[in-house]
């Protein structure tokens, strides 16, 4: 995906750069000529050859930009999806672990409850 769209970025800069190059070109070819400046069919036939160029190298860009949003759209669906699942399943341990946690506590708690009765025993017995 991001290749792709590496890909479309160097393209487009490719193309920015190239058509200045074209027209300066062009122009300096059409100052510098000896030949006669009424044949401008041949000028404007490449002219219209490098528009077209760019063109259609502009539709390829802006297909490979739609693609690449629809595969990194459905990849954060899925990663989504993913982030999802390991929370509840995090989230499911830690209520488990809770309980047993609590369990132990309660199990704790009477055993130190039952020392302080048995001390409190000893204490009056003496």
């Amino acid at each position: 995906m991001l290749k792709k769209i590496y890909i479309g970025i160097a393209i487009g800069t490719l193309l920015g750069l190239a058509v200045p190059v074209i027209l300066k070109f062009r122009k300096e070819r059409e100052l510098f000529s000896d030949e006669d400046l009424s044949d401008d069919g041949e000028h404007n036939s490449m002219l219209d050859e490098a528009n077209d160029f760019l063109l259609s190298t502009r539709k390829k860009v802006n297909e490979m930009v739609k693609d690449a949003e629809i595969k990194s759209g459905s990849i954060l669906n899925d990663a989504a999806t993913i982030l999802s699942k390991a929370k509840d399943k995090t989230s499911e341990i830690h209520y488990d672990m809770q309980d047993s946690a609590r369990d132990e506590i309660n199990k704790l708690k009477e055993e130190i409850e039952k020392s302080i009765v048995e001390f409190k025993k000893k204490l009056d017995s003496e």
